[in-house]
């Protein structure tokens, strides 16, 4: 599987949380794409950012991702939860 995630963050007066938009795309084989378009909140806390998503993908499933990466190191977890 091939997946491509592209993340627009704009930060709040403080720049240590603000919103996130973005949109993605994973080839599962050579005949099925699936892509979603997300929108949500992140917020740092010293060196870890945290994204928390509202994800509606092609084929009608809403999800909501939680998304935490280290900026110190080569670490990243992505939790997703089926809404239906």
């Amino acid at each position: 599987m091939n997946i491509v995630i592209t993340y627009n963050m704009t930060y709040s007066a403080y720049g240590v949380s603000g919103a996130v938009e973005g949109v993605g795309r994973g080839m599962i084989d050579a005949e099925t794409v699936m892509t979603g378009r997300f929108t949500g909140t992140w917020r740092r806390e010293g060196s870890t950012v945290a994204m928390y998503n509202n994800e509606n993908m092609n084929e009608g499933r809403q999800n909501f991702d939680v998304i935490t990466f280290d900026t110190r190191g080569d670490t990243l977890t992505h939790e997703v939860f089926t809404r239906n």
